[in-house]
C-alpha cells in the first residue's frame, strides 16, 4: 500500500523525466528511473538534479519505490508511435515534427502532432482535445491486414481436440502454413465485428488482435453461434517502437502469441467423441466416489467393476468431461468402438 506521504499523483508527475532508449523496450530501466523519479518527487528534490545516495534511497520504502516502476511503465505503454500518412502507416520516427508530420489518427483520424523532444520517447499526440485512445490499437489492426495483404499467407496453430477432463489433447492437425484469398479489416459479421477477416480455400477465418484486453466471453459466444473458426494474436505486451517488419513475423510467420479462440472441426470432432461416450453418474460411498461396471477394468470388489473417480477415472484417457463438482464422467471405455477410435487417434 501507498502511503498518504507519497500519494500517487506525486509518482506520476515525476515520471515524464523518463525516456526509453530509442528500439529498445523499458524494463527494468524503466523501474529504475521510475524509482529514482519517485525518489526526487518525496525528497522535493528538482528534476535536474541526479539521484540520491544510497542512504538516502534505501530509506523509502519499496511498496513506493516499485509503484514508481510500475507507473513509469503504464506511462510509455500509452504513447503511440504510429500514425497515418497519406493513407499509409508511418512510424513517427520517419515523419517530420510538429505538425508538419501531416498525420492523422488511425483510430479517430484526428490530426496528430508528432513529439519528438529529447525528455520523453518519440510518439504521436493529438493536436487537439484529449486523446482518443484508439490509435494504437487501431494502428495494429491496419498493420497486421497488411502485412498478411503483403504476404497473401498465415500460419495457424496445430488444431487440438480439447475435453474439460485432464486426458491430453488430440492432434487433428500440426500447425502449417496457409494462402489467403482475400483479407478485410473491421467488416462487420453477423452482430459482431472482426479486427480482421480473411479466406482459406473458401471458408472465413476471424483474426483478432489482443492489443488492450482479450476477446470477452459475450463476443467468444458470438463467435461460436456464427460457427467460424477464429484465432486470437496477442500483440499486448510488444515492443511500441518495435518495426512494422517485426511485427509481421507474429502475425504471419509461426509464432507462440496466436491461440484458436474456436476451431470449427476440432469442435465438430469434439461433439462426435462426446456424443459416442457413456454418461456415467457418480456413485458416492462414505468419502469416495464410485462408476460402477467400469470395463477396464480399474478395481473389483466381491467380483463387481468399478473405478474411482479421482484415483482412476482423473487419469484414464478414456474420461473425456467431467461433471461439475465430479458428479459425472463422460466414458469412451463403455463404448468398444469409441475406445479402438480413441487409441488410433492417440497413435496407441
Amino acid at each position: 500500500m501507498l502511503s498518504d506521504k507519497y500519494p500517487v499523483f506525486l509518482l506520476r508527475e515525476k515520471l515524464m523525466f523518463y525516456k526509453p532508449r530509442v528500439g529498445a523496450r523499458p524494463t527494468r530501466c524503466a523501474a529504475a528511473a521510475g524509482r529514482q523519479s519517485v525518489e526526487l518527487q518525496a525528497h522535493g528534490t528538482k528534476g535536474k538534479e541526479v539521484g540520491l545516495v544510497d542512504e538516502e534511497r534505501r530509506s523509502l520504502p519499496d511498496s513506493v519505490l516499485d509503484r514508481a516502476g510500475e507507473l513509469a511503465m503504464e506511462s510509455y505503454n500509452f504513447l503511440n508511435p504510429l500514425g497515418l500518412k497519406g493513407g499509409a502507416l508511418v512510424h513517427v520516427d520517419e515523419v517530420p515534427r510538429g505538425l508538419a508530420c501531416d498525420c492523422v489518427c488511425p483510430g479517430c483520424g484526428g490530426q496528430l502532432v508528432a513529439k519528438k523532444g529529447p525528455k520523453m520517447a518519440h510518439h504521436f499526440a493529438h493536436s487537439k482535445g484529449e486523446d482518443c485512445g484508439a490509435g494504437y490499437e487501431s494502428a495494429l489492426h491496419i498493420a497486421a491486414k497488411d502485412a498478411l495483404l503483403e504476404n497473401h499467407k498465415i500460419t495457424l496453430p496445430m488444431i487440438e481436440v480439447k475435453f474439460s477432463s485432464y486426458r491430453a489433447p488430440i492432434v487433428l492437425e500440426s500447425a502449417r502454413t496457409h494462402d489467403l484469398e482475400s483479407v478485410v479489416l473491421e467488416k462487420r459479421l453477423g452482430n459482431i465485428v472482426p479486427d480482421v477477416l480473411v479466406h482459406i480455400e473458401g471458408e472465413p477465418l476471424i483474426v483478432e488482435m489482443k492489443v488492450t484486453h482479450e476477446v470477452d466471453s459475450e463476443k467468444f459466444e458470438k463467435v461460436r453461434a456464427l460457427g467460424i473458426s477464429a484465432i486470437e494474436i496477442d500483440l499486448s505486451d510488444l515492443d511500441r517502437n518495435m518495426s512494422l517488419i517485426d511485427l509481421k513475423e507474429h502475425v504471419v510467420d509461426p509464432s507462440p502469441r496466436k491461440k484458436w479462440l474456436h476451431n470449427v472441426v476440432a469442435q465438430t470432432k469434439h461433439d462426435q467423441l462426446v456424443s459416442s461416450a457413456h454418461l456415467k453418474r457418480r456413485i458416492s460411498r462414505g468419502m469416495a466416489g464410485h462408476i460402477d461396471y467400469c470395463p477396464l477394468p480399474a478395481r473389483v470388489w466381491k467380483g463387481k467393476p468399478y473405478a474411482n473417480i479421482i484415483d482412476d477415472c482423473m487419469a484414464c484417457r478414456y474420461a473425456m468431461e467431467i461433471g461439475p463438482g465430479r458428479s459425472s464422467i463422460t466414458c469412451a471405455a463403455f463404448n468398444a468402438e469409441l475406445r479402438d477410435h480413441l487409441d488410433d487417434l492417440d497413435g496407441a
